[in-house]
């Protein structure tokens, strides 16, 4: 079995063909060229991305301690408030006691004490 002969075309094409005359060098040093602005891109977006996180990290930071201070200044007002109130419920109780009726009991004598 003989192999068939290529087409005329087909035959002039492979005798054409051509190794490319250009250096792999320059393929690697364009190849090069594209990481090196794909790595500025990636470092540039990271630095964006820090940059987004330290601003939100400092916004917390704010706003933890303005709450801070906004609670313990209704703490004070509330801590002074309740001792206003704890005064007055002890004077209330002071003056209810004050002015309680004595009731007239007369001690009883327990049987123990009766017999002797």
């Amino acid at each position: 079995m003989t192999k068939p002969s290529p087409k005329p075309a087909v035959a002039e094409a492979k005798r054409r063909a051509t190794i490319p005359s250009r250096p792999v060098i320059q393929h690697t040093g364009l190849l090069r060229a594209e990481l090196q602005a794909s790595l500025n891109r990636a470092n540039g977006a990271l630095l964006q991305a820090d940059s987004a996180l330290s601003v939100a990290a400092d916004d917390r930071d704010m706003d933890i301690a303005l709450a801070n201070q906004r609670y313990d200044a209704i703490r004070e007002g509330i801590d002074a408030e309740r001792t206003d109130i704890l005064r007055s419920i002890a004077g209330i109780e002071a003056a209810l006691s004050a002015t309680a009726d004595k009731a007239n009991v007369v001690p009883m004598r327990s049987p123990v004490e009766m017999a002797s």
